[in-house]
């Protein structure tokens, strides 16, 4: 059997905004109605990076070019009502912040009720370190002890509300990753990303390469690194982004045919592995790269008419 809500779709913190628009306009309500229920996740390295929840009562943060606000998780709510989708939302733990934190759970909450499938906390934080957001040497430990400073300050507002982790960027780390957060936080949900081929690799990402039986090979065995700390802790997993080729994806590989074979092939591995679900990530706003839906210019961007690309159809 296959759970429900299997596929998804994922979208940096920093289109949220954009998205949102689209509760009462465009193409995307019908697009995702068509293909069932699913998920919506909202994360990557925007929202560790540059996005913030919008303050009440006073300026942004220093740090942050984009914010998200009340109003907008208000329409992402109407979006997932009318879709029929839950949203698995992502806040920002490289800055850290657990009140405000505390305040975007609580007016998703507010927003999403029992639309809001769970909350991560930080993406992925494993690479916190090299990234120069936490001093070296930074451990899944320390990534726990904070996680539970966040959970104490998201439960003071909103109680109950299910935690999604650790989120990590791949299956390599995640024997160690994924086990401390199953034993320090019994999440409801381990996730963690997968990509096949990396935008800087060598030699460079190829169509051979992406549909390549070495590929396939080191895909099962991620999965079944992932899923042996799933299994053994009894906590349901979710590939929560994924796509071809990291960094938004290469043009004239992530965005033909190939890519379409690819994703067929990987959301029908995961499927047979028992995973919960896959999410393939995107930007509406780039029709070059991986994306599985997206706007061909700037009006129809506002406007909200998408278009499918080759992931869309796997």
């Amino acid at each position: 059997p296959v759970p429900a809500g299997f596929l998804g779709l994922s979208f940096e913190a920093a289109a949220l905004d954009q998205i949102a628009q689209y509760s009462d306009r465009g193409d995307l309500v019908s697009l995702l109605r068509s293909l069932g229920p699913g998920v919506l996740r909202f994360g990557g390295v925007t929202a560790d990076e540059n996005v913030a929840f919008a303050p009440a009562d006073g300026p942004r943060p220093a740090w942050a070019s984009r914010t998200i606000d009340a109003a907008q998780l208000d329409a992402i709510g109407v979006l997932a009502r009318r879709s029929g989708w839950k949203v698995l939302l992502t806040v920002g733990l490289a800055h850290f912040e657990p009140a405000a934190a505390a305040r975007e759970v609580a007016a998703a909450h507010r927003a999403l009720g029992p639309d809001l499938a769970a909350v991560e906390i930080g993406n992925e934080p494993n690479a916190y370190g090299q990234h120069g957001f936490r001093a070296l040497p930074w451990i899944a430990q320390g990534y726990e002890e904070e996680v539970s400073e966040y959970r104490e300050a998201i439960a003071a507002l909103t109680p109950g509300v299910p935690i999604a982790g650790p989120d990590v960027s791949g299956s390599g780390i995640f024997i160690e990753w994924g086990e401390e957060e199953a034993l320090s936080q019994r999440p409801a949900l381990l996730t963690g990303h997968h990509y096949p081929l990396g935008c800087a690799q060598t030699p460079p990402p190829s169509i051979e390469a992406l549909l390549s039986a070495a590929t396939r090979g080191r895909e099962a065995h991620s999965l079944d690194t992932y899923l042996t700390v799933s299994h053994a802790y009894g906590i349901p997993l979710r590939i929560d982004e994924t796509n071809s080729v990291s960094c938004g994806g290469v043009a004239r590989i992530s965005d033909t045919f190939a890519s379409a074979l690819w994703a067929t092939g990987y959301i029908t591995q995961v499927m047979a592995a028992g995973a919960q679900g896959i999410n393939l990530q995107g930007n509406p706003a780039n029709c070059a790269g991986y994306t599985p839906l997206c706007a061909s210019d700037p009006a129809a961007l506002a406007q909200g008419a998408l278009r499918a690309q080759p992931d869309w159809y796997a």
